[in-house]
């Protein structure tokens, strides 16, 4: 992250929502409807994705795809108007959480605004047609930050950021950026500086699997490591692992080389770089759909969770929902969109219609038309958020390393561990050891474990005293532990 990132933001947690498919309505009002209970899950920040209209020319599927963007500083009208945009961004303060806009500035859908004004800043083919650098996307346009003589095209640059400034000054707080390894880590630098010269803002990037990055720089394109990236935002993405994780699920590689890219990324990304985990995105297959079973599926968003960095949800994770909604028609998610433990607080936005939590959602729930596996799985994720920002803000040091395949012991200490026998030292040395243990079957394993160190403490998730030792049986669901 940028020198100026606020610590808060390495272990936050973000809740993603597409607009069109959130709930029965697909509006901003719906959304803000929905508030308090995405509060309640331990979301610190909202990010929705694309708001803008979108194009016509090229379009996918019925409706469009959200990241072929027609116009920068308008509003879809499908979601609603500027004021309810503006109610939502006011309930999102109310309740003490940020919200973030996605940037999509790669590119833009054929029609739009820039490509009919300024049809000089785009990418052409020999014939001189507008492309995109990467085939597949063949619904947009890809924007060119610089000239054929290296200089830059600083009327683009002011007016992408004045486009910026645009949805800061409407109280947005912070930014998605889309394919930010495809956009000049020069531009983002400039643009970091100049909004946040008048407050703080959030940036998030999406940066990009590592064998992207080398398609790209093979077809003589500008691609940029998340080490460059990490100059300008606050978090970036952890493709440069998901790669990884997307070869251990094919069955191509053991977990271990997901544990070999932690590491890598701890020690070659600058030392102030934070990652955003998840287990699934808009992008991604659902978690449920490729993690079968709930027990494995609490075992691995626990694990994401504990990583280091900040923890997204993508809207209907909560619920355990395995079908990847459409970015290219209308989809709705299945939510429970209102419901708030406690019911609704007075004045609170949306609060007028609502269904009454009673403090544990799960019976709502059920109430609702969820079965009792979600029900249990919405309980858990919240339980697992608070447990997750406790022990990130209690912790510094983080270590993981497998008892056996696919059986994982994360660990978080507020003090270093020794080395070579040495006792830890120090401006890290604690005079009390804190230390959490988070048991993960990640392969659903069976049976007795061999060698395990002896951990004693309490359960953080069944709140009971624990001790495991060698011999004892592996557990099926997650183990938080904090050590006696």
């Amino acid at each position: 992250m940028a020198q100026d990132t606020r610590d808060w933001l390495s272990k936050a947690v973000i809740y993603s929502v597409f607009v069109r498919n959130h709930g029965q309505m697909g509006t901003f009002d719906e959304v803000t409807r929905d508030l308090e209970r995405i509060k309640d899950l331990g979301t610190d920040i909202l990010w929705l994705m694309p708001i803008h209209p979108l194009g016509i020319e090229g379009r996918k599927g019925t409706l469009g795809s959200p990241y072929a963007i027609r116009d920068y500083r308008g509003i879809n009208p499908e979601f609603g108007d500027e004021a309810a945009l503006v109610r939502l961004i006011e309930g999102c303060h109310r309740l003490g959480m940020k919200i973030i806009i996605d940037v999509v500035y790669n590119h833009t859908s054929p029609d739009s605004v820039l490509a009919h004004e300024h049809p000089e800043w785009f990418l052409r083919d020999a014939a001189g047609k507008p492309i995109p650098k990467f085939p597949e996307w063949w619904d947009i346009v890809d924007l060119r930050y610089y000239n054929a003589d290296g200089s830059r095209r600083q009327e683009l640059w002011d007016c992408q950021i004045a486009s910026l400034e645009k949805w800061a000054g409407l109280g947005i707080d912070g930014f998605r950026c889309d394919v930010a390894s495809l956009v000049p880590p020069e531009f983002w630098q400039e643009a970091r500086q100049r909004l946040n010269a008048k407050r703080e803002i959030i940036w998030l990037a999406e940066t990009t699997h590592l064998h992207f990055i080398k398609f790209m720089r093979d077809r003589g394109f500008a691609a940029w490591s998340d080490g460059e990236i990490l100059q300008s935002f606050d978090l970036s993405y952890d493709y440069d692992g998901f790669q990884r994780l997307d070869d251990y699920f094919a069955g191509k590689k053991g977990l271990e080389s997901y544990l070999d890219q932690l590491e890598i990324q701890a020690t070659m990304n600058p030392a102030h770089g934070a990652k955003l985990r998840f287990t699934e995105n808009h992008d991604q297959p659902r978690a449920a759909a490729k993690i079968r079973g709930t027990e494995r599926l609490e075992c691995w968003t626990a694990f994401h969770a504990l990583l280091p960095g900040a923890f997204m949800i993508y809207a209907g994770q909560e619920v355990i929902a395995d079908h990847l909604p459409s970015l290219f028609d209308a989809d709705p998610i299945a939510l429970p969109v209102g419901m708030v433990p406690g019911g609704p607080a007075a004045g609170s936005p949306g609060s007028g219609d609502r269904t009454e939590l009673a403090g544990d959602p799960a019976a709502s729930l059920v109430a609702a038309g969820f079965d009792a596996g979600q029900a249990e799985f919405y309980g858990f994720l919240r339980r697992l958020i608070g447990m997750a920002k406790t022990i990130k803000s209690e912790c510094r040091f983080f270590s993981v390393r497998q008892l056996a395949a696919g059986l994982e012991l994360v660990k978080w200490s507020n003090q270093v561990e020794a080395s070579h026998g040495a006792p830890p030292a120090g401006p890290h040395h604690a005079a009390s050891a804190v230390n959490y243990i988070a048991i993960l079957n990640l392969e659903d394993r069976f049976g007795p474990w061999g060698e395990l160190p002896v951990i004693a403490g309490t359960d953080l998730l069944s709140g009971q005293p624990v001790a495991l030792k060698a011999g004892a049986m592996i557990p099926k669901c997650p183990l938080i532990i904090r050590e006696a």
